[in-house]
């Protein structure tokens, strides 16, 4: 790590802990600890890409409202796990960060352990590595399981992305199929570009293209590996029903998540996997 790139853990907000990094070309990010939760990231040419509400909590059981808190090991209320499972609520462990390549990584851990066991009777490790770098952001879930039996998850990487809501527009999408939570009907997008208009939480099966977002301080770049969906969310004016949201918050931002919803991943005995979602300013 050289002199000018470096990771720091700090107290952030509410006194919570928390590690910042800054790159040598002066892209940041933040990550608290409570839920391994990103929470800011400033590419090198400056801006904030996230959106963090001002009712967030950074502690107890509830996850932090917005950046990109880690859906895992369920998403949603698909299946019998708390709600977007528990990895988003629980405190992760750092373990420093390393810089190459001209980007800075931080790496954070959460193995299963008895809290865990009474919420999914299972053994794993989730690593999850931050890296930040010049225009580009890049979040990897390692999922391994280290206990005797194989199982499957459902998540997603639930990235809050800083727009102005009424102009965004996705491309990307147009042809894919989704389905509109909590229904299972699949429907094609025929829309030549998605724009937002009234609440709305697609989850796009199998969708593998790249996409480009307009409506933030300049155009994004979304990307992913391994995660078979992606998930589009607002709320719209139901924010007004979110407790930890102000009311007209929807309308600063817009959800695309890295995510596995339709098919849960399997991972067997002594395996792993890896999922990843890149973002890069243009």
């Amino acid at each position: 790590m050289t002199a000018t790139a470096y990771a720091v853990r700090e107290r952030g907000i509410h006194d919570a802990p928390m590690v910042r990094l800054i790159n040598h070309d002066l892209s940041t990010a933040q990550v608290y600890l409570h839920g391994a939760s990103l929470t800011s990231w400033s590419p090198a040419r400056g801006g904030e890409r996230l959106y963090l509400s001002e009712r967030a909590t950074f502690a107890g059981e509830g996850a932090i409202r917005g950046g990109t808190p880690i859906c895992w090991p369920q998403f949603n209320l698909v299946g019998p796990l708390p709600r977007h499972g528990f990895a988003r609520s629980m405190q992760w462990d750092y373990m420093g960060a390393v810089w190459g390549e001209g980007a800075l990584t931080a790496r954070f851990m959460l193995a299963s352990d008895a809290a865990t066991r009474s919420i999914w009777p299972v053994d794993f490790e989730c690593e999850y590595n931050v890296t930040v770098g010049g225009e580009m952001l890049d979040l990897r879930l390692t999922v391994r399981n280290t206990g005797p039996q194989d199982f499957s998850f459902t998540g997603a990487l639930h990235s809050y992305l800083a727009a102005s809501a009424g102009d965004v527009r996705l491309e990307g999408l147009h042809g894919a199929s989704y389905m509109q939570f909590p229904s299972t009907e699949r429907v094609t997008d025929s829309e030549p570009v998605f724009t937002l208009s009234g609440p709305q939480d697609r989850i796009y099966v199998g969708q593998s293209q790249g996409l480009t977002m307009h409506g933030g301080p300049s155009p994004l770049r979304i990307e992913k590996q391994n995660w078979p969906d992606v998930v589009v969310w607002n709320p719209h004016t139901n924010a007004a029903n979110i407790p930890d949201m102000h009311p007209d918050d929807w309308q600063r931002f817009i959800c695309v998540e890295a995510a596995c919803v339709a098919t849960p991943i399997q991972v067997p005995a002594g395996g792993e996997w890896v999922g990843a979602q890149t973002l890069t300013a243009l």
